[in-house]
């Protein structure tokens, strides 16, 4: 049975997490603008110096959190959808043998955390490229396989009875 990595449903759910997680980001800034509005508004001469303390706090939390959920969800989801729909406009190859995963893992400037993949054929050896998200699915993957790829990078396996 053959299993793809990528699937126009997938990317459909992927671009709909991707909005989802840039509302969330939206949110959050506005709130941390309407909460430090609301603080320098409540402040008086009696309590200035906790409200600066506190709108500088609620500033600094948030624009953390806003750059935490930037950096690690918003930005790899929007490479993920990026290279998804590259790799679904190809059409796949097939190649048989042997695989073996690496261990070492490369981010592409711009684009996906990938890991090294050696497919073993009875032509040799071809260097392939697999999702970092996607190893999990080939972890126990021993034998004889099928590999669908684009260009360098998988995109799908089959089990082979050879």
């Amino acid at each position: 049975m053959r299993v793809d990595f990528y699937t126009r449903d997938g990317l459909k759910q992927k671009i709909r997490a991707n909005r989802i997680v840039k509302y969330i980001l939206f949110l959050t800034a506005a709130a941390s603008l309407v909460a430090c509005v609301f603080l320098c508004a409540k402040t008086t001469t009696l309590n200035a110096a906790a409200m600066e303390r506190a709108v500088l706090l609620t500033a600094v939390l948030s624009g953390w959190l806003v750059i935490a959920l930037y950096v690690n969800v918003y930005e790899p989801g929007i490479r993920e959808v990026q290279h998804a729909s590259h790799l679904m406009d190809e059409e796949a190859q097939k190649l048989c043998g042997t695989l073996r995963l690496e261990k070492r893992t490369v981010q592409i400037r711009g684009s996906i955390r990938v890991r090294d993949a050696v497919l073993t054929t009875p032509d040799g050896e071809k260097k392939l490229l697999l999702n970092d998200t996607r190893t999990r699915l080939l972890k126990n993957v021993d034998g004889p396989i099928a590999v669908y790829t684009v260009g360098r990078y998988i995109v799908g396996y089959e089990r082979e009875a050879l």
